[in-house]
C-alpha cells in the first residue's frame, strides 16, 4: 500500500509509474473536473503490469456538498477494491464540518505540498490559520498549522516558529485526542527539540490509534535509536509486522535494522520477507542483491540485481552489479555496470572512484583510470567543502576513499594529509580502516597496512572481498594476508548463470 504523498513525491502520473516507483500492482487513478457547479470524477482500477482495467466508476455531485463528493469518492473507490464499507463519513474522516473550512484546509495542503518558495510556504500557513479561525474546536486544521509551522521552522532555522509549532500542536491533541495525526505532529516537533522521551510517547500513541499510520511506526523506531537503544528500535519494527503482516515496510525498516547492526543473515532472510510482501518493488531486491555481493554469492547477487535494475534502474543497483562483477574478474562488464550508474544518479566522487578502480585494475588501462580518478577527487573536495560551509559534519569515507587514489596519481604527501583526516574523523569505522590499508600499501608502509587490515576484518570487513577482489593480487603470498583469509567461507562459482 503507497499513499497519496508517495506517489505525489514519486511524480507517479500513470499505473505504469505507479509499479516502477512503488511496485504496485493495483492503482486507483482519479480525474477530477468541475463542471457548471458540479464536482465530477472518474475513478479507475487498473493492473499496472497487464495495463488493463479492472473497473470505473463516475461520481457526480453538485459543487454546494463537498462532504458528499468526498464520500462518494470513498465509497466509489471501496467498491472498485472490492472492499467492504466502513461506518467513516469524509466529515470525521477530515476532522472538519465546514465546508469554509474544508476549502483552507485543503487549499494549504497543496500549497503546502508544492511549496516551493517560501511565499508559498507562508500563504499555506495563512489558509490553515483561516482553517482554525472558521472552525475554532477543530483538531485537523490545527494539525496541519503545527505541521507547516514545523516546515518553516525547518527551513528558515528560526526558532520561535518551532515554538509555535509545538503550540499549535498542543492545542491539537487538546482538541481531538482520539486523532493519530496530532499526537504524531506533536511527535515530530518535540524531536526536534530533542526531548526524545516525550516524542517517544507521542508516537506510541498515534500508533495505537491508527496501525496504519507507516510514518508513525518508523519515527517511533528511530526515536530508540536517538536514545541509544537501538534493541527497542527493532522491538517496534517486530511489533509493527505482527500487527501488519501483509506489509512491506516494516519489514525493510526491519532488514535495514538488522544490515546496520551487521547481522547480515537476518537481513537477507527480512529482505527476503520484504520481496514476498512486495513482489514488483525494485528495493528489496536492489537490497538483498547487495548483501549476496558482500557474502561473495556472486551468481545469485547478479541475477537479483538484473531483476532490481529491470524493475526500476537506479545508480545503486548498478554500483553494486559494477561490484560484484569487478570481485568476478568479469572486466567489460564492470565498467559497462559503472558506468551505467551514471544514468540514473548524481555523477558523484564515488561513482568516479568506481570507474577509476575497474579501469586501473581489470583493463590495465592506468590512462582512463588516472581520467576517473581525477574527476572523483576533484568532486569529492567539492563535496568537502561543500559540507563544511554549511556547518555539516565531515563524512569520513570521503577522504579515506580519496586516500586510497591519490599514490596512483603521484601525490604521496596529500595521500596522507586525507588519511589523517579520515581517521580523525572516524578511526574505529572499518571500511576507513580498509582505506587506511590499501593507502598505507600503496605507500610501501606494509606492515602497518597489514595492521590496519586486520583491524578492518575484526570490525565486519568482509573477508571474501579480501579473497576475490583484483585490488589483492599482490597481497597474496604474503603470510600475515593469507592468514587473514583463512577465515574467509569456500569460493562460490563465479561462472555465469546457465543461459547468460
Amino acid at each position: 500500500m503507497a499513499t497519496f504523498a508517495e506517489s505525489y513525491d514519486e511524480k507517479a502520473a500513470t499505473a505504469a509509474d505507479a509499479r516502477k516507483a512503488l511496485g504496485a500492482n493495483l492503482a486507483l487513478i482519479s480525474a477530477l473536473e468541475q463542471h457548471d457547479n458540479r464536482w465530477r470524477a472518474r475513478l479507475e482500477l487498473r493492473e499496472p503490469a497487464r495495463g488493463r482495467s479492472l473497473g470505473t466508476r463516475v461520481v457526480d455531485v453538485p459543487v454546494t456538498e463537498p462532504f458528499a463528493f468526498a464520500d462518494s469518492l470513498y465509497h466509489g473507490a471501496l467498491a472498485l477494491l472490492r472492499l467492504p464499507a466502513g461506518a467513516h463519513t469524509a466529515e470525521s474522516d477530515l476532522g472538519v464540518r465546514g465546508a469554509g473550512t474544508l476549502r483552507f484546509l485543503m487549499q494549504g495542503v497543496g500549497r503546502r505540498r508544492a511549496a516551493p518558495s517560501a511565499d508559498d510556504r507562508r500563504r499555506a500557513i495563512e489558509d490553515f490559520d483561516t482553517a482554525c479561525r472558521t472552525e475554532p474546536g477543530a483538531a485537523t486544521p490545527r494539525m496541519w498549522l503545527a505541521s507547516a509551522e514545523l516546515g518553516q521552522y525547518v527551513a528558515t532555522k528560526d526558532s520561535s516558529w518551532l515554538a509555535r509549532a509545538e503550540a499549535s500542536a498542543r492545542a491539537a491533541v487538546s482538541l481531538d485526542g482520539g486523532r493519530a495525526g496530532p499526537h504524531r505532529t506533536l511527535a515530530s516537533v518535540l524531536g526536534y527539540r530533542k526531548r526524545h522521551a516525550e516524542a517517544l510517547a507521542e508516537y506510541e500513541r498515534a500508533c495505537a490509534l491508527d496501525p496504519t499510520d507507516d510514518e508513525a511506526w518508523h519515527l517511533w523506531g528511530r526515536t530508540w535509536l536517538r536514545l541509544g537503544k537501538p534493541e527497542e528500535e527493532r522491538k517496534v519494527y517486530e511489533a509493527a509486522i505482527a500487527r501488519r503482516p501483509h506489509c512491506y515496510k516494516p519489514r525493510w525498516w526491519l532488514a535495514a535494522w538488522y544490515f546496520y547492526n551487521r547481522h547480515f543473515g537476518e537481513a537477507k532472510q527480512a529482505y527476503r520477507e520484504m520481496i514476498r510482501c512486495a513482489p514488483d518493488l525494485a528495493t528489496g531486491y536492489a537490497s538483498l542483491g547487495g548483501l549476496l555481493v558482500l557474502d561473495g554469492e556472486y551468481d545469485r547477487a547478479l541475477d537479483t540485481l538484473r531483476l532490481a535494475a529491470t524493475l526500476r534502474p537506479t545508480a545503486v543497483s548498478y554500483v553494486n552489479l559494477g561490484t560484484a562483477y569487478f570481485n568476478s574478474g568479469r572486466l567489460d562488464q564492470s565498467v559497462e555496470a559503472y558506468n551505467q550508474a551514471f544514468q540514473f544518479g548524481e555523477a558523484n566522487y564515488h561513482l568516479w572512484y568506481d570507474l577509476g578502480e575497474a579501469y586501473f585494475w581489470l583493463r590495465g588501462r592506468p590512462d582512463q583510470a588516472r581520467d576517473a580518478y581525477r574527476q572523483a577527487l576533484r568532486v569529492g573536495r567539492e563535496e568537502i567543502a561543500a559540507r563544511a560551509q554549511r556547518g555539516i559534519s565531515v563524512d569520513p569515507m570521503i577522504p579515506a576513499n580519496l586516500a586510497t587514489l591519490l599514490p596512483k596519481l603521484g601525490e604521496p604527501d596529500t595521500a596522507r594529509i586525507m588519511l589523517a583526516d579520515a581517521l580523525a574523523a572516524d578511526s574505529l569505522n572499518a571500511m576507513v580502516q580498509y582505506c587506511a590499508a590499501l593507502t598505507c600499501w600503496q605507500l610501501g608502509e606494509r606492515d602497518r597496512a597489514l595492521d590496519w587490515l586486520r583491524r578492518a576484518v575484526a570490525g565486519g570487513y568482509p573477508v571474501v572481498w579480501l579473497r576475490d577482489s583484483p585490488v589483492h593480487r599482490e597481497w597474496r603470498g604474503n603470510p600475515r594476508f593469507d592468514s587473514l583469509l583463512a577465515g574467509a567461507p569456500s569460493k562460490s562459482g563465479t561462472a555465469p548463470s546457465p543461459g547468460k
